[in-house]
């Protein structure tokens, strides 16, 4: 259950794995590859599904709970959209600003793709192929640190989801009476 001990390993793993040369190593990476292609094809089809889950649950949670449950969840959703429209345009703003000494429009334009990629998915990891090649075209990152900036970040920078879980626990606080 340790995390970090796990990220640790995978990284070095992974570093070894660069360094040694060798077929056994390349043979290794293109499974992994594969690997990799087959998760972003299935996590392609969760997300074509999901709004029809979405649409079901709605559709039972109301038919057993009545419309006023709308209600709650309509105000729970304005409140997770203000948050997140506050960390966006914002925060975020005045972080690239202060510590990136960029210009938070030339960046909004420059990352465009993946931004509304990310806003469409909702998941990191489904932005992540997006992700790099903005860094990488757009922004003029370098292919080695953005490969290992962004994957990194999309695994352990997850601003928007620690403000959603946040807001989602006083919601269901509130809504069962806790």
């Amino acid at each position: 259950g340790d995390l970090i001990a796990v990220m640790f390993f995978a990284l070095m793993f992974g570093i070894a794995a660069t360094v040694i040369r060798s077929d056994g190593t390349r043979s290794f990476v293109g499974a992994v590859q594969g690997i990799y292609d087959i998760c972003l094809k299935l996590i392609g089809w969760v997300i074509e599904l999901a709004p029809y889950a979405v649409a079901a649950l709605l559709f039972s949670i109301t038919a057993v709970l009545g419309f006023d449950v709308l209600v709650q969840l309509a105000r729970f959703v304005g409140t997770v959209l203000l948050a997140l429209g506050i960390h966006l345009f914002i925060v975020f703003p005045i972080l690239l600003r202060v510590f990136g000494g960029m210009s938070p429009l030339a960046f909004f334009r420059n990352a465009q793709p993946a931004l509304l990629t990310a806003f469409s998915t909702s998941s990191s990891s489904a932005t992540l192929p997006t992700t790099l090649k903005v860094s990488e075209d757009n922004l003029g990152v370098p292919r080695r640190v953005a490969r290992f900036v962004c994957t990194l970040g999309a695994t352990a920078n997850m601003n928007g989801t620690a403000l959603f879980e946040g807001i989602t626990v006083l919601f269901l606080a509130q809504f069962f009476g806790v």
